[in-house]
């Protein structure tokens, strides 16, 4: 009964942990995305300098 616990213990444990890690991976692939795209934004408020607008 006691080792039945124990492993019932060490299972639900590894699987908190893999929810944990995958959070905390998930958190910074979102925060790269959002570095990334407030980059992006910024050159495309930046002022252009040396190029013209392309004419269509």
């Amino acid at each position: 009964m006691t080792s039945d616990l124990l492993y019932l213990f060490i299972g639900f444990s590894a699987v908190w942990v893999g929810v944990f890690g995958y959070l905390v991976y998930v958190t910074g692939r979102v925060r790269s995305v959002r570095d990334e795209l407030h980059d992006l934004r910024g050159q495309l408020d930046a002022p252009q300098t040396g190029r013209e607008a392309p004419s269509h």
